[in-house]
């Protein structure tokens, strides 16, 4: 199994394609999956299951021992955002966690 966090967005969703271009199917999204802009991103390609990015850690308690490779991508890209701590929950600690 392949972890892909950022599967929301483009270069995440991409990189689903790739892995499914690549017949590569058991794949588990994670990232943000409420913004319907960009449902179109994912929804129409081959993959395991989606967990939202802030339960990813107890998933994975779970399921740790089939995990293969994670593949991350995932990162707050909002240049209009100004929450300085945003930035540092998810570019910074989610990332060190992981």
């Amino acid at each position: 199994m392949i972890i892909l966090t950022g599967a929301a967005g483009f270069i995440g969703s991409c990189m689903l394609q790739a892995l499914n271009d690549n017949g590569i199917t058991d794949i588990i999204l994670v990232d943000d999956f409420v913004p319907e802009t960009k449902t179109a991103n994912w929804s129409a390609k081959r993959f395991s299951e989606t967990v939202p990015r802030m339960s990813f850690f107890t998933w994975y308690q779970e399921h740790a021992p089939a995990i293969d490779a994670i593949i991350h991508l995932g990162a707050k890209t909002d240049t209009t955002l100004f929450d300085y701590a945003v930035f540092d929950t998810l570019n910074l600690n989610y990332s060190k966690k992981l």
